[in-house]
């Protein structure tokens, strides 16, 4: 499992399960996370690596995607 940073949850729209609750992740605490900086996080994005949840010009991880990422999947 990959911990947690910080406490929020937020209602991810278009989550499989109505009222499933699913931890996003910023940009800083995913390059925090694999020891990385933001413009490696904005590479892996852009490389396929990643997919970002974008909410208005934010962008967030959804903890799924970074441990398939951890995985190697």
């Amino acid at each position: 499992d990959i911990p947690t940073v910080g406490e929020a949850s937020v209602r991810v729209r278009g989550s499989r399960r109505a009222g499933q609750e699913s931890r996003l992740y910023s940009t800083s605490e995913v390059a925090n996370l694999f020891g990385r900086t933001n413009r490696t996080i904005r590479t892996w994005i852009q490389q396929g690596y990643l997919r970002p949840v974008r909410i208005g010009r934010s962008v967030f991880f959804r903890a799924s995607d970074i441990q398939r990422l951890v995985d190697g999947s």
